[in-house]
C-alpha cells in the first residue's frame, strides 16, 4: 500500500496537485466512494428546509421551502409558493457554475427532436469539462474508476469518455421505439418533454430534468410551478438538512414566445435531484455509477448508497443499442431517498434497541400472497412487554396493529395476511420491517433484499 507521502507525490505526477487531493484518495472504497465524493464538494451550497421560525438568508445557501404533499394531478397544487424561498444567487456566478448555465440554452426541448452542435456550442461544453476534470470529485471518481473499479484509461482517454458519456448525441432503442437526438447531459441536467410536433400542442409530459440549478432558474423567472413534495417516506424518515427534493411539478417550455410552442405545458408527475451539489460532483457520481454498472455492480441499475447518514438508490440507467444491449452513454441518473439512516444493502442490519426485536419474516411465501405472509418477533428483555397499541410498518407506512403482552424471551409470530386485517404488506424485491412502540418510539428496524419464494429471511443470528 502507498504511503501519504509517496501518494501525494504520485498524484502530483497525475494532476498537477498535492496533498490536499492525496488526502481524498486515502482509503476510497465502493462502501464510501458517494460519501467521499461528497466531502469534497468544495463548490456546493449549504442547505436547509424552511421554517416560519428562521430568518431567510442568514442560516444558509438555500432554503427548502416544501410546504405540502402533493396529490391529485396536474390541477392540485398544494404548494402556493415557490420551492426555493431563498438561493443565493451569487454563488452561482462563481467557478464551474457560468460554465455549467451557459450549457443549458443548447438543447432542443422536445424529445427525439434533432440536436446539433455549434463550435460556440463545443467550445462551450470543452470549457465545462476542463473545469470539471481540475476539480476534486472527479480527481477522486478517476481514481476509483481506475484504481477500485480496474479501468485502465489515461487521464485523456478519462476526458474523452466523459464526452461519450455525457456529451454525445445518439439514438436510444428502448421498449421497441427509437429515440434519436439523445444526450445524457441534456436529459438529465436540461430536461426533455414529449408532446407532439403538430402545432397545436397545450399538454405533454416532462422526463429527465434532475437538476437544481436548472428548476431554480427556472423557477425564478416563472418558468415552472413546484406542486409539492413527494417523498413517499414518513416524516420521521425525512433528514433534517435535505440534499434531495422529490417533487411533482410543471414546466412551460417556451415562456417567453421564441418557439413553436409557447403554451406547451410539461407535466412530471414524480421528479427528484440532488439539492445544492456542485455540478462537478454530481457529474462525478453519475459517473461512478455508470462504471460500476458496466462492471456488473449495479443491481436492477440501482446503487444503494449512504450520504450524510441519509440512504439512497441512484438510479442509473444507460442508453439501449438497437440489438437491446446497453450502450456507452448515461441515459438517465437521479436520486431515490428511502430514508434517514436507512440500512444498506449489503445485507439485513438491525438496530437492535430492545426490548423487542424483529427475529425473523416470510416475505414471499409459496402460492398465493395474499396469505400466508408473517414476522416473528421475541422479547430480549427479562421483563414482560405489553405489545398495546405497538405496531408493525413498512417503508411504504402500511401497519399491523400489535396487542396483547409478550413474555420474557417469548417468541412471537404476527399473521400479516389481508384476512386479518394487516395493512402490512412484504415486497418481494425488498422492503423493511419497523416495530414502533405505543408512543410512536423506533423499538427495531431491518430490512432485507430480494426474497425468495417460501425463503424465511432471519435477522436475528
Amino acid at each position: 500500500m502507498l504511503g501519504r507521502g509517496l501518494l501525494a507525490a504520485v498524484v502530483v505526477g497525475w494532476f498537477g496537485v498535492g496533498v490536499a487531493v492525496a488526502d481524498d484518495l486515502v482509503g476510497v472504497t465502493a462502501e464510501n466512494i458517494y460519501q467521499r465524493l461528497k466531502d469534497c464538494d468544495e463548490n456546493g451550497l449549504t442547505v436547509r428546509r424552511f421554517s416560519n421560525e428562521m430568518s431567510v438568508g442568514v442560516i444558509s445557501d438555500i432554503l427548502l421551502d416544501e410546504q405540502g404533499e402533493a396529490n391529485g394531478g396536474r390541477g392540485n397544487d398544494a404548494a402556493p409558493r415557490g420551492l426555493f424561498r431563498y438561493l443565493n444567487d451569487s454563488k452561482l456566478t462563481t467557478g464551474i457554475y457560468p460554465d455549467f448555465i451557459a450549457l443549458l440554452d443548447n438543447y432542443a426541448i422536445r424529445s427525439g427532436e434533432e440536436e446539433t452542435t455549434t463550435k460556440a456550442e463545443r467550445a462551450e461544453i470543452d470549457a465545462f469539462l476542463d473545469k470539471v476534470m481540475a476539480s476534486r470529485p472527479m480527481k477522486v471518481a478517476f481514481h476509483y474508476v481506475s484504481n477500485n473499479l480496474s479501468v485502465s484509461l489515461s487521464r485523456e482517454d478519462f476526458r474523452k469518455k466523459l464526452m461519450e458519456i455525457w456529451f454525445e448525441t445518439y439514438t436510444n432503442h428502448y421498449g421497441g421505439r427509437a429515440t434519436e437526438g439523445c444526450s445524457g447531459f441534456e436529459h438529465v441536467f436540461v430536461g426533455e418533454g414529449q408532446y407532439p410536433d403538430n402545432g397545436t400542442a397545450t399538454k405533454g409530459e416532462v422526463t429527465g430534468y434532475h437538476s437544481w440549478i436548472q428548476f431554480a432558474r427556472h423557477e425564478k423567472k416563472g418558468f415552472v410551478n413546484y406542486l409539492g413534495y413527494r417523498y413517499d417516506l414518513p416524516p420521521e424518515r425525512l433528514p433534517a438538512n435535505p440534499c434531495v427534493i422529490t417533487l411533482r411539478m410543471i414546466w412551460d417550455v417556451d415562456p417567453d414566445g421564441t418557439g413553436p410552442h409557447p403554451s406547451v405545458q410539461l407535466y412530471k408527475e414524480k421528479g427528484g435531484f440532488f439539492v445544492g451539489m456542485s455540478p462537478e460532483c454530481e457529474l462525478a457520481m453519475g459517473t461512478v455509477a455508470f462504471f460500476e454498472l458496466q462492471k456488473g455492480l449495479l443491481s436492477n441499475e440501482l446503487r444503494r448508497t449512504t450520504i450524510d447518514g441519509s440512504t439512497f438508490d441512484l438510479v442509473l440507467h444507460a442508453s439501449v443499442k438497437s440489438n437491446g444491449q446497453r450502450g456507452p452513454h448515461v441515459r438517465t441518473f437521479y436520486p431515490v431517498l428511502l430514508g434517514y439512516a436507512q440500512p444498506s444493502d449489503v445485507s439485513p442490519v438491525v438496530s437492535r434497541e430492545g426490548p423487542v426485536v424483529i427475529t425473523k419474516g416470510l416475505p414471499n411465501p409459496e402460492g398465493d400472497d395474499e396469505t400466508g405472509e408473517w414476522v416473528e418477533i421475541k422479547n430480549i428483555s427479562d421483563q414482560p412487554v405489553d405489545l398495546e397499541r405497538w405496531t408493525l410498518r413498512d417503508k411504504q407506512g402500511g401497519k399491523k396493529e400489535l396487542s396483547g403482552a409478550i413474555k420474557a424471551g417469548e417468541t412471537l409470530r404476527i399473521d400479516l395476511s389481508r384476512a386479518t386485517g394487516s395493512k402490512l404488506l412484504l415486497g418481494n424485491s425488498g422492503d423493511r420491517i419497523r416495530l414502533l412502540n405505543a408512543g410512536e418510539d423506533l423499538v427495531d428496524e431491518v430490512s432485507y433484499q430480494n426474497a425468495k419464494s417460501g425463503e424465511v429471511v432471519e435477522f436475528l443470528q
